[in-house]
């Protein structure tokens, strides 16, 4: 897509809800890199972050083959990427470096792309082992907060650009709780002989 169009349609968006998630899939693959500096005499990444659109409202999804400086300037922009490690390994593209994005201060979400698998939880524990292959070590990612990559690490979730859950709260869990407890008193006093 070329810069003034990009330009266009971030503005377009914005217009339309300034506080609209905005993503895109940027450095997935080897050869989108190659061809990239080929047309343009840049790294894809390095040309979004040209722009000066990247903030807090965008995700870069994958960007697996960003380099340290890319990285750096994604996380200062304050834009997420989000990694899939089941369709990253699913088509061979290579290995995402958590480490160093997060050691960057960068906001790291995972998701499903080629629907590969949809379990966050098998996502993260397979970031973790790809960091631990990468860096030949182990406990990469993990820590003493978030010792496992499990259920209990899943902070957000946002579906089709809107969020979901947030802090572990379900946007309709606090609506129901009143009526699902209702319902069970009921099915409760039905139920009784």
């Amino acid at each position: 897509m070329p810069l003034p169009v990009l330009r266009e349609a971030a503005a377009a968006l914005r217009s339309m809800d300034p506080a609209l998630p905005l993503h895109i899939h940027v450095a997935e693959q080897v050869k989108e890199v190659q061809a990239c500096v080929a047309h343009t005499g840049r790294r894809p990444v390095e040309l979004l972050l040209d722009t000066a659109l990247l903030d807090e409202r965008w995700c870069l999804v994958h960007a697996t083959h960003a380099t340290a400086a890319e990285l750096q300037g994604i996380a200062a922009s304050r834009a997420a990427v989000c990694v899939s490690i089941s369709t990253e390994a699913n088509l061979g593209d290579g290995f995402f470096d958590a480490a160093r994005f997060m050691r960057a201060g960068g906001q790291l979400c995972v998701g499903s792309d080629s629907q590969a698998t949809v379990a966050p939880a098998e996502e993260l524990r397979w970031m973790e082992y790809q960091q631990r292959l990468r860096k030949r070590r182990r406990g990469v990612l993990a820590d003493k907060s978030e010792p496992h990559a499990g259920d209990a690490a899943i902070r957000d979730v946002m579906v089709a650009g809107r969020w979901v859950v947030k802090d572990r709260l379900h946007a309709a869990e606090r609506p129901l709780s009143g009526r699902f407890a209702e319902l069970m008193s009921r099915l409760g006093a039905g139920a009784a002989p």
